[in-house]
């Protein structure tokens, strides 16, 4: 069976379905640190190129950033005064943040987060590169070989 994501709540228990669930909120390591209402900034250090599967909303000359501040390295506020969304967020945290994760450490393992389970969560780019990860690692494409 296939890691799923699981939503946290307080009205039910949870962690009764799933004992062995990783906890990938904002309270570790996991956590996305790039917010839903969050200033979009203006990308100015990232490559032009855009991956294929790249949202069609997060235009190429820019890029959100969480809670920064205009003097922050990537860049100036956007001057069209745009708010992240949950799709943004999940963007920046793919490129910005996935590169720095020991993804091993998730590999075939049920991810809980306190988003809804109908909303875009980072957990499921987690659970997508985990994936990939235990995937390559089966075929012997892994980084240590």
């Amino acid at each position: 069976m296939s890691p799923i994501r699981i939503q946290m709540r307080r009205d039910r228990p949870w962690r009764c379905d799933a004992p062995d669930a990783v906890i990938v909120d904002r309270s570790t390591k996991w956590g996305n640190p790039f917010r839903t209402g969050d200033p979009v900034l203006q990308r100015m250090s990232l490559t032009d190129e855009r991956p294929s599967d790249y949202p069609a909303r997060a235009q190429p000359d820019r890029l959100a950033r969480g809670r920064a501040s205009s003097s922050d390295a990537a860049g100036p506020v956007s001057p069209d005064g745009l708010k992240m969304t949950a799709d943004d967020a999940c963007t920046c945290f793919e490129f910005l943040t996935i590169p720095m994760l020991p993804l091993q450490e998730l590999a075939g393992k049920d991810l809980a987060c306190w988003c809804a389970l109908d909303a875009p969560c980072h957990a499921d780019v987690l659970l997508k590169f985990a994936a990939r990860l235990k995937q390559n690692r089966g075929r012997g494409d892994g980084a240590d070989g």
